[in-house]
């Protein structure tokens, strides 16, 4: 379970949901029950994947993905 690979976590994932917040859809991978990985795939713009790798629980930034994640700024909006 050590240092896993999202293409091994995804293959091993017993839930897959798929949900869409706003323009971006997520998709949560769960194994037994325990959140393994997050991928946020926004309408416009690199996939950006979140990973339990080693079953501690904790989420973190895919290292495949590059070492920069990418920001967004919210500029100006209105009502």
């Amino acid at each position: 379970m050590n240092n896993r690979s999202a293409s091994e976590i995804e293959t091993s994932s017993d839930s897959v949901v798929e949900r869409k917040e706003g323009s971006d859809t997520v998709r949560e991978y769960r194994e037994k029950g325990k959140l393994r990985m997050i991928r946020i795939v926004p309408q416009k713009g690199p996939a950006q994947t979140y990973l339990d790798r080693n079953g501690d629980g904790r989420l973190d930034h895919d290292p495949l993905d590059g070492p920069v994640a990418p920001v967004y700024f919210t500029i100006y909006e209105w009502n």
